[in-house]
């Protein structure tokens, strides 16, 4: 990604340790959207996820990021549309660096970041 907007695909992979129920589970995902790395993106999202007992939650959010304290926070709020937890609410915050502009300004642009945060999932 560059200072210049551009038509960009991220992509990664997510991994939960659980308290509870289940004891982990992963997800991967996908999104294409036109941004630079000095806009802040807010897609809607849908992502399933696989837990350890091989049970799958299909999961919608909308994605807020803010900038704050030298910190990127994304902060994810939406529902379990189908699978295990049907119907529950869920909140996924991820926090990671604030993007550093010298490396968007590069040849290469900002090819990578990694992000850490916690999912909670509310009861219906």
């Amino acid at each position: 990604m560059h200072l210049y907007t551009q038509t960009i695909t991220t992509s990664g992979t997510l991994a939960y340790s659980c308290i509870g129920g289940v004891q982990s589970g992963t997800t991967g995902f996908v999104v294409t959207e036109d941004r630079n790395c000095l806009t802040l993106s807010t897609p809607d999202i849908d992502y399933l996820v696989t837990w350890n007992d091989d049970t799958t939650s299909e999961i919608h959010v909308h994605a807020t990021v803010v900038i704050a304290d030298g910190q990127t926070v994304v902060t994810k709020t939406g529902t379990v549309t189908a699978g295990r937890f049907s119907g529950a609410t869920t909140v996924e915050v991820l926090t990671g660096p604030v993007v550093d502009v010298l490396v968007c300004l590069s040849t290469a642009g900002l090819t990578s970041d990694t992000e850490y945060g916690t999912l909670e999932l509310f009861a219906p």
